[in-house]
């Protein structure tokens, strides 16, 4: 059973308590208000504190899109799933201005994706294919890109 941390009672045990956070990794604003309010920290002094550590620089929404991104372009994901996760962590940037800092060959990494997973099986077949385009568009992958990497995948580079 896990112990429940203890109320944050003033201002400097609050910017103590975000200030480990951040050191470990990224956070959203949102990830961060929610940690503050879960543990009774008035909601009003939250959104203060968070303020001021964005014009501090120590939060970034737009730091914290870009390794969300980074992290789940290499983990297979496509950006259409990665947009979804921008909308669910209440980002304060557009996701179109973060996607545009982080190059990343969306095709590239589909080909290693579906050359991974089916490595081993014939895409020429019409059932396999069927499950394989499933497979990427629930990834999140446009259908351009999913056409793109059969197309490198078919030529065999």
């Amino acid at each position: 059973m896990l112990k429940a941390l203890p109320d944050l009672e003033d201002a400097s045990q609050a910017k103590q308590y975000i200030t480990y956070l951040l050191a470990r990794k990224e956070y959203a604003r949102s990830q961060l208000y929610t940690k503050l309010v879960g543990r009774n920290y008035p909601a009003e002094a939250a959104n203060q504190l968070l303020d001021e550590l964005a014009e501090l620089d120590w939060q970034s929404d737009e730091r914290f899109g870009i390794s969300l991104i980074r992290n789940k372009a290499y983990s297979g994901y496509g950006a259409k799933y990665i947009q979804q996760l921008f909308y669910q962590h209440k980002l304060t940037v557009r996701f179109e201005d973060v996607i545009e800092q982080v190059e990343i060959n969306w095709a590239e990494n589909l080909v290693h994706l579906i050359e991974k997973k089916y490595a081993n099986k014939d895409l020429s077949d019409y059932q396999q294919k069927q499950k394989c385009l499933r497979y990427c568009y629930s990834r999140g992958f446009s259908g351009s890109d999913i056409q793109l990497a059969l197309e490198i995948i078919s030529e065999g580079y």
